[in-house]
């Protein structure tokens, strides 16, 4: 669609995801998805280009695809976000609470 159409803000009132840090106060009076079904369940995410969400931690980050990734909310990533991190060269105890503008 056309720029300016709302496409952006329709994704992220429909994923969840921050926009900005601003808040969207949106209500939809009817909806076909069944809310016993988990919203990662529902929809997926394709970014257009790199992101990371400027509210949350590098290890934040990571956290939050790790547990989309596996869907286990209740489980530690401690170990899997140093790797990562290793892998392109940052330090955990130096970078993992920086936030993505830090770096």
């Amino acid at each position: 669609g056309k720029s300016g159409l709302g496409k952006t803000t329709l994704s992220t009132v429909l994923t969840g995801l921050p926009h900005n840090a601003r808040k969207l106060d949106i209500s939809i009076e009817s909806c076909d998805w069944d809310p016993s079904i988990p919203s990662g369940e529902r929809c997926g995410v394709l970014f257009q280009q790199t992101t990371l969400l400027d509210e949350l931690t590098i290890a934040g980050n990571l956290h939050v695809a790790l547990r989309q990734h596996y869907h286990e909310s209740s489980r530690d990533y401690h170990k899997e976000i140093k790797q990562l991190l290793d892998v392109v060269g940052l330090d955990y105890a130096r970078d993992a609470s920086k936030r993505p503008t830090e770096l």
